[in-house]
């Protein structure tokens, strides 16, 4: 599903280290990932290169068969959707509604089948009391189950989601878990909340220093003391 080989990610020529170092690892179709690290560990680039959003120095990657390159982008990002920490840099259309139908329509699907596909996919998040709200306007976790429509509607196969529970308060945090848990869609999940993690992957990779430091079962490396303290968490 997700094959990433010797990936290296520097921003300028002028940086003395790069933000991610000959990384490679995989993920299977089906699998949720969480990617673990202190803040400048690389987790947020991770994700931007695999949407082609940042252009790696070096390596591979490839997600279902499609290899993250500038001229397949556009078939790329049908297979892979990414919901950004902020979710206000993903809603910017007048209502909720329209927000959740942009992608939709920008990849030339008519309104009949955008309006069923958008009223379809707020349904299933439990948010279709918000479709003719202005988005700019909702709660923190109003505008997160927002911001994951507009990407889950567009059905892709991954699911790249960065701090995901940022903004949400202990009701809405576990109503995103909730939703997530419920989802089919290969994910990765970058985040601060270990609990979180716990709570959806089974598996944890540990970013340090633009590295892999560690890989394996989640319910082991997020119960070592020892491991969050080297990685700073």
């Amino acid at each position: 599903m997700v094959q990433v080989t010797n990936l290296t990610v520097q921003y300028t020529k002028a940086d003395e280290q790069a933000v991610l170092q000959d990384i490679s690892f995989s993920v299977p179709a089906g699998e949720r990932l969480a990617l673990i690290g202190a803040n400048g560990a690389g987790k947020s680039t991770l994700l931007l290169a695999l949407i082609g959003v940042i252009k790696p120095l070096r390596g591979e990657m490839v997600i279902n068969g499609v290899p993250v390159k500038e001229e397949r982008l556009r078939e790329l990002r049908q297979t892979a959707g990414m919901v950004f920490q902020n979710p206000e840099d993903q809603l910017f259309m007048p209502t909720v509604q329209d927000d959740i139908a942009f992608g939709l329509r920008n990849y030339g699907f008519d309104e009949q089948s955008a309006g069923a596909r958008t009223g379809a996919i707020l349904e299933r998040l439990g948010i279709g009391h918000l479709k003719a709200r202005m988005s700019h306007k909702l709660s923190g976790g109003e505008k997160r189950m927002a911001a994951l429509a507009g990407v889950l509607v567009m059905e892709p196969s991954l699911l790249l989601l960065d701090e995901p529970s940022s903004f949400l308060d202990p009701r809405s945090r576990r109503n995103l878990i909730t939703v997530l848990a419920s989802l089919p869609q290969t994910m990765i999940i970058a985040t601060h909340d270990l609990d979180l993690a716990l709570a959806l992957c089974p598996r944890t990779l540990f970013l340090k220093t633009g590295r892999i430091f560690a890989d394996g079962p989640a319910g082991e490396l997020l119960r070592d003391p020892a491991l969050l303290e080297q990685c700073g968490l």
